[in-house]
């Protein structure tokens, strides 16, 4: 519903505090194997795996910060979560590819 009413739009962010959980992940494209782990931890289908363009894929509106996708990255300092609110446009509600 919320990305209904952004549409275009751009409506600048709020941050996360005690009661308002949300984020996103930032991988590194470089040291990321694509080994998909981090898809099988995530409970909520903010990261999936795109087949078709050998990608992984992250929508940040879906992502409740739980961490068991940091949790479950092997690569060091690849996969990194942030508690850094949500934000009030278009793109924040599709799925961007990470790596």
């Amino acid at each position: 519903r919320m990305q209904e009413m952004i549409k275009n739009e751009d409506f600048g962010s709020i941050e996360s505090g005690e009661w308002l959980r949300y984020g996103k992940v930032e991988i590194n494209p470089n040291t990321c194997t694509l080994c998909l782990s981090c898809v099988g931890a995530c409970n909520v289908g903010a990261l999936i795996a795109d087949k078709q363009e050998n990608a992984l894929k992250f929508n940040a509106s879906l992502c409740t910060t739980c961490g068991y996708c940091e949790l479950s990255c092997a690569e060091k300092d690849t996969l990194k979560l942030f508690r850094s609110g949500m934000e009030f446009r278009a793109s924040y509600f599709e799925y961007q590819t990470m790596a």
